[in-house]
């Protein structure tokens, strides 16, 4: 099953919208594609780690990681989040029906909890960010206390199209 969520780079001056897309399916390797660097590569443990740590299961599948556009250098541990929801979709262990809508920035710890973002901290003084894909306002922030789990009853659970759990 595919999954799709969005990401942020920076490039020089210029932020681009990175698509996180994720495959499960047939198979029993880890691919991440789309010019990662060694800290979105060593996302593998640390996403595999959160989740089986929150009560979750890493897919012993196929699992595909595209960051596109291929292009454009993707660097730091700030896709660890969308990877993870992205993992649990594709894999059909959470439902998050509107994944695709947003763009989600966050490190996350092998236990789960979330970790500040270096570089996003200082823009926008939260830990980590979501934002309604086609607005230009953030919709939802997190602090660092929150872990994937709070995040992802927020996604299953919320009825309105704006959600703000907690500001640093």
């Amino acid at each position: 099953m595919l999954a799709k969520t969005y990401g942020s780079a920076v490039y020089g001056v210029d932020a681009y919208k990175i698509t996180v897309e994720v495959n499960v399916g047939q198979g029993t390797k880890f691919f991440m594609v789309g010019l990662p660097d060694s800290a979105v590569k060593e996302s593998e443990q640390r996403v595999e780690s959160a989740i089986k740590n929150l009560g979750y299961r890493m897919p012993r599948q196929k699992v595909v990681v595209n960051l596109a556009p291929a292009d454009i250098r993707k660097e730091g541990s700030a896709y660890d989040l969308p990877i993870a929801l992205g993992i649990l979709k594709a894999s059909e262990q959470i439902l998050a029906e509107k994944l695709e809508e947003y763009v989600i920035m966050g490190e996350l710890a092998l236990d789960g909890e979330l970790r500040p973002i270096k570089g996003w901290q200082k823009l926008f003084n939260i830990e980590v960010w979501i934002v309604k894909v086609g607005q230009g306002n953030i919709t939802a922030c997190l602090s660092p206390s929150f872990s994937l789990s709070l995040l992802m009853l927020a996604f299953l659970s919320r009825k309105s199209k704006t959600l703000l759990l907690g500001w640093n």
